[in-house]
Formats: C-alpha cells, sequence, structure tokens
C-alpha cells in the first residue's frame, strides 16, 4: 500500500518511472496534501521553489511528459484551491491560474493544450490574462493563445495591480518597460478598448504618460515614453494638446510652428501636469528638446512684440470710439 502523498512526493522528484509506477497502481492523481495541492499543483510550483536552480531544457521537457502522464490518467486541468497569490489574498483560482502567478509557460501551454479554462476568473475578478501581463517576462504566444482561445481582453481587474484598479489588459500592458508594439497590436487586433478608464478614471494611454516618471518603492524610475506605443493608443486632445502631441511624437517641425505662434505658451502644463519640454525629455529626443529651447527664446521675443502691438491696437481702437 502506497503512502498518500507518495505521488506527490516522486512528481517533486520528477521521477517519472515512480510515477509511473503509482498510476498503474491506483494511485489518485487528485489527491491534496496538506496544502490542498495535488500533484499537478506540486508540478507547476516546482521551477518556483527551485528557483536558484533554473530548470535546464531537459527538466522542462520531463515536466511536460509528467503533465501529461497525469492528466491521462485523470488530473483535473480546472481544479481550484484557496490561496494568497499577490493581490490575490484568499482568493479561489484554477490551476491554470496559478501556473501564471509562478510563472511556468512551459505548464501553462500543457495545461492549455489540454482544455484549462481560460476563461476562468478568481473568486475575486482576476482573469488569467491580467496574471500573465502582470509578469515582466510574459510570453506573446502565450499571450496570443489565452485570447484565441476566448479570454476577455477587456475584463477589468477589481484588486489593486501597479496601486490601480478596474484597468484592462491594456493598461496592464503599457505599464511595463518592455512593453511591445507587437503585443499592443495583438490586443488592439483582439478588440480591447482604448477608451475603457480604470478606478481613477484613466484610459490606458493616458494612464501610461501619468506614469512615465513613477515614484515606486520610494525610489523614482524613470520608464520613460515610448512613441511607438502611443501611435497604436493615441492620447486625446483634451488631455495632451497638439503642442505636447507634436513632442511626444518627435516632429520638430510642427513643434516650430506651435511654439513660435504668439498665443501659444511654450511651458503650458496639459491636463496631466506636464509641458512640452517633460515629453521631449521622457522620448528622449534631443531634436525636439533642441528645437524648444531656440523657440522658448524667439517666443519669448514674438509674446513682447504681440503684446507690444495688442496694446497699440487697444489704445487705437479706444481713441476712435463714438463719444
Amino acid at each position: 500500500m502506497h503512502s498518500v502523498y507518495q505521488l506527490h512526493e516522486a512528481v517533486e522528484a520528477l521521477d517519472e518511472a515512480l510515477i509511473g509506477y503509482l498510476i498503474d497502481g491506483g494511485a489518485n492523481v487528485n489527491a491534496r496534501n496538506l496544502d490542498e495541492e495535488s500533484p499537478l499543483h506540486v508540478l507547476i510550483s516546482r521551477d518556483w521553489n527551485h528557483a536558484f536552480v533554473p530548470f535546464t531544457d531537459g527538466e522542462k521537457q520531463c515536466c511536460t511528459r509528467i503533465a501529461e502522464m497525469l492528466i491521462r490518467a485523470g488530473a483535473d486541468v480546472n481544479k481550484q484551491r484557496i490561496v494568497d497569490l499577490g493581490c490575490d489574498l484568499g482568493s479561489c483560482v484554477t490551476i491554470l491560474y496559478e501556473a501564471a502567478y509562478f510563472n511556468n509557460q512551459t505548464m501553462m501551454k500543457v495545461l492549455i493544450n489540454n482544455g484549462a479554462d481560460v476563461r476562468a476568473i478568481t473568486s475575486r475578478g482576476f482573469t488569467v490574462l491580467h496574471k500573465v501581463l502582470e509578469m515582466k517576462d510574459w510570453d506573446i504566444g502565450i499571450v496570443e493563445t489565452l485570447l484565441k482561445q476566448g479570454c476577455d481582453v477587456n475584463a477589468t481587474y477589481p484588486g489593486r495591480i501597479y496601486g490601480h484598479r478596474g484597468g484592462t489588459a491594456l493598461h496592464l500592458a503599457l505599464e511595463h518597460d518592455n512593453c511591445t508594439v507587437e503585443l499592443v497590436k495583438l490586443l488592439l487586433d483582439f478588440g480591447v478598448d482604448v477608451n475603457r478608464k480604470n478606478g481613477r478614471g484613466m484610459t490606458a494611454s493616458k494612464n501610461y504618460l501619468l506614469n512615465a516618471l513613477e515614484l515606486d518603492l520610494n525610489i523614482w524610475r524613470l520608464r520613460g515614453i515610448n512613441p511607438a506605443l502611443l501611435r497604436l493608443v493615441r492620447p486625446s486632445e483634451e488631455d495632451v494638446g497638439p503642442l505636447h502631441q507634436a513632442c511626444i511624437f518627435n516632429d520638430s517641425s510642427y513643434v516650430h510652428e506651435l511654439a513660435t505662434q504668439p498665443n501659444v505658451d511654450i511651458n503650458a502644463v496639459d491636463a496631466l501636469g506636464h509641458t512640452p519640454l517633460f515629453y521631449a525629455v521622457m522620448t528622449q529626443s534631443d531634436s525636439v528638446q533642441d528645437q524648444l529651447s531656440k523657440d522658448s527664446a524667439l517666443s519669448s521675443t514674438l509674446q513682447s512684440d504681440y503684446g507690444a502691438e495688442h496694446a497699440k491696437s487697444t489704445r487705437l481702437s479706444c481713441s476712435t470710439q463714438p463719444y
């Protein structure tokens, strides 16, 4: 008679021969240990527990084979349990969500290929897609698979991620330094709502611009601004005016055209509290920064001349008024 946890121990040890022997002997592949883990849970969290010894390709292949052995023997790929995972404290989550939490991309692929429900949400309202995009080294192939399988691209997260509530997958994607044009295009192709606002009333593009310079754990973190991303999800002119947008998109000639108009304040702040120069710095555009510097002096002269001409025309107008 086998120990009730012998299968869990064999999975932890990646002992394929013993796992096969135990399964053939009738071991319960859905049995839970004292941590409410099934053998699949043990396999999914294993590389997290061994984080200081990275998995080799051979070990990843071994994990895939073991997972498929367990699934063929009847392991439940949609098994849920109550766990504390990041923002999801005390939440009931699926095994696929746990794989996303541990960033175990190998096991996520196995689970999805074997019918794991990609549309399931945790008891607190998070989706697997939210969790995947919360990770800094997400796999775009997994994101695409989740979307193709029907994961809701516009589902909003109710809990706090990065200090915010109510954002979509697009909000999450744009939070990362390594967000790519390819990822944003993928989300757009699957119908993400660029006008959806988070709990602070911010669209994804507005939130992205607001947090270009972030205070993270009391340390200023310069994320910067990638104009290529904002060409896909342009900010509204109500939030970011024409001169500010010209600086974001590094259009030096248009910056000069706007900045030298007598009624334009080259140092004006937009709805986010940012000046045109801020955007030139955040996009690392030396040419726009130089153009603003030149236009600033010219603008001061034009404003002075405009003021004198305006005063002169006002006096002339008053002098011609009938008594």
